[in-house]
């Protein structure tokens, strides 16, 4: 069973200068095999970022802590970062999102996409191949995350000044107006094999990036398969 698209976000309001926050605006679909991604994006205006932010779907009911896929800070830049979280199994609906965990200068933001399809297991078994970098001296940065044809794979994209674009579907382009104007995008494609996911910054020489593939439910064989093969 390939990964297929559920739905997709636009991001929450830019959360200034506090170290936690929620947001109820996503709905969960209620297809078989499902998985939910959170692209978490901050600011430290002043100060140290944060370095380990937790996020919770539906906090206030079934309250499940998501996975911390990958992190990337471009220290040269504003101390500005990007996390990606994952979970197996979200409880499907228009549920909480809680973040915690920032810090008192950071200014944030998230997106949400969820798909259905996906390998149930968790962890680096449904969400493989977690990638990230950034660039001090350049306009474009590149993620590549192994994947195999049915699978997913999303990105996750930040720098500072300069509309970015992407070289896969675009899930969710934003702007983040902090000390500066910083731009987010984020992208996602149904993969074929595995995919360059690219962002090109329109001016500044700062980006970065984290990618993640999402594992497709095993075909595998099923019971009567099994027992037509022994016989």
């Amino acid at each position: 069973m390939a990964v297929a698209l559920d739905a997709k976000s636009g991001w929450t309001t830019s959360h200034n200068a506090v170290t936690s926050w929620t947001d109820a605006s996503f709905t969960v679909g209620v297809g078989s095999n499902r998985v939910l991604l959170i692209g978490l994006v901050t600011e430290a205006t002043s100060g140290s970022p944060p370095t380990a932010p937790t996020a919770n779907w539906d906090s206030t009911g079934t309250n499940q802590s998501m996975l911390l896929l990958h992190t990337q800070t471009d220290t040269g830049n504003a101390q500005i970062s990007s996390f990606l979280f994952g979970l197996v199994a979200p409880t499907s609906g228009l549920k909480t999102l809680s973040v915690a965990g920032l810090t008192a200068t950071t200014d944030s933001m998230a997106c949400y996409i969820a798909f259905t399809g996906a390998d149930q297991t968790g962890g680096v078994t449904t969400f493989k191949n977690a990638t990230g970098s950034f660039v001090s001296s350049g306009l474009t940065v590149t993620e590549s995350p192994a994947a195999n044809s049915g699978d997913a794979v999303i990105g996750l994209f930040g720098g500072n000044d300069g509309t970015p674009t992407v070289n896969q579907t675009a899930w969710a382009p934003a702007t983040l107006t902090t000390a500066a104007v910083d731009f987010w995008i984020s992208n996602y494609a149904l993969a074929t094999g595995t995919m360059a996911m690219t962002m090109t910054q329109g001016s500044s020489t700062h980006c970065n990036g984290n990618a993640v593939a999402i594992n497709q439910v095993s075909a595998g064989l099923t019971l009567n398969d099994q027992q037509a093969f022994l016989m």
